[in-house]
């Protein structure tokens, strides 16, 4: 059996982990086999599914808590004694550079770097982290052409679309979409929106708690459920508790049944001050399901399925779109396919192109 070491910062469920799992699930484990390199370990996220399919789970601090040179010195020694592996695969960003340089190290030929955001913080150390990465990597790759060109400026670069298991996210009906609100005790007559995210900076939470504050005070029958979780995580949950918008925004951490919401609820937002190439997009997309996403995002996430709308990161413009720009649901089961598919979305197609990667000798 061959084996496949994936570097990310957690197993929780985000857009570059879900990319990941999506792939992990759809190959032949009997012929490839997947572990990870983590930075924390997180009870909620993918960890139980990861051992479940037979990978193994390496934490690994960051260089900040542990120095660098026993960062890099403990990414040498498991990729060592646990290989040997035909490929490295890093989703660090500019960090990447750990894994790709200890690969080298180690005499991994096959040295993958993969862009999955447009914005770093700190520009000197993304500069230095960029630089490393793409000098120590064999094969750089994006999720869209904006986060390869922030990362790897004029070097080539592969796109690799975010794929999705589109059937785990149709909806045949307005019927079924009944089933799954009352499955998740929602009601009809309540509008139900819905985040996906990471409590991080870029997704922007403090906006959609000021949202939340609009709808109350123009009396709205409205619920926000936030699903995701991150270092930010108790601070919005202290704005929410403070501002007495308990009754109208939920926090439900990592969970694993987001498909069901994203079938349940009746529309999806994503005010980001920055992205990749969100899969919840594709994702709502695949659900049918109308989205409010900022300017910030790029249009190419669209896919023609009258679905997303852009908004700039104004406030009363956000407040009037939920209240009265409102997109119908899709239940196009043949056209929700046909595009995703189309726009090459289809996990089968993404799988595919990852398996030739791996597989590449040198």
């Amino acid at each position: 059996m061959k084996r496949v070491l994936q570097v990310l910062g957690s197993l929780q469920r985000g857009g570059a982990e879900s990319l990941v799992m999506n792939i992990y699930r759809n190959i032949d484990r009997n012929e490839i086999q997947f572990d990870f390199i983590v930075r924390e370990y997180i009870e909620e996220g993918y960890e139980k599914e990861v051992k479940q399919l037979g990978g193994r789970i390496f934490v690994i601090p960051s260089p900040q808590r542990i120095g660098l040179l026993r960062c890099i010195k403990e990414h040498i020694k498991i990729i060592k004694n646990n290989g040997p592996y035909i490929a490295v695969h890093s989703h660090m960003n500019a960090m990447s550079f750990i894994s790709m340089y200890s690969a080298k190290k180690c005499g991994i030929r096959n040295r993958i770097s993969h862009s999955h955001s447009t914005s770093f913080p700190g520009k000197l150390k993304s500069k230095i982290g960029g630089f490393l990465t793409k000098l120590f990597s064999n094969k750089l790759l994006a999720c869209s052409e904006d986060a390869g060109k922030k990362l790897f400026q004029n070097n080539k670069f592969d796109v690799i679309t975010n794929g999705i298991d589109i059937n785990k996210f149709i909806l045949a009906n307005k019927n079924e979409q009944l089933k799954y609100k009352e499955k998740l005790n929602m009601n009809d007559d309540k509008l139900y929106i819905c985040h996906i995210g990471r409590f991080v900076e870029p997704k922007n939470h403090e906006f959609i708690i000021e949202i939340a504050e609009k709808l109350k005070v123009k009396n709205i029958n409205f619920e926000i459920t936030l699903l995701g979780n991150g270092p930010k995580f108790s601070k919005i949950k202290k704005l929410v508790d403070d501002r007495n918008l308990k009754e109208y925004v939920k926090l439900l951490g990592s969970i694993p049944n987001i498909d069901d919401y994203l079938k349940a609820v009746d529309l999806l937002i994503l005010p980001s001050l920055y992205e990749g190439f969100p899969v919840t997009l594709v994702e709502s997309q695949a659900s049918g399901l109308p989205a409010l996403v900022s300017t910030n995002i790029t249009k190419k996430v669209d896919f023609g399925l009258n679905l997303i709308s852009f908004v700039p990161l104004n406030i009363e413009e956000w407040v009037n779109a939920i209240i009265n720009d409102k997109k119908n649901r899709l239940f196009n089961k043949n056209d929700i396919y046909d595009k995703i598919t189309q726009n090459k979305y289809n996990i089968e197609y993404t799988t595919n192109e990852m398996l030739k990667i791996y597989s590449k000798k040198g």
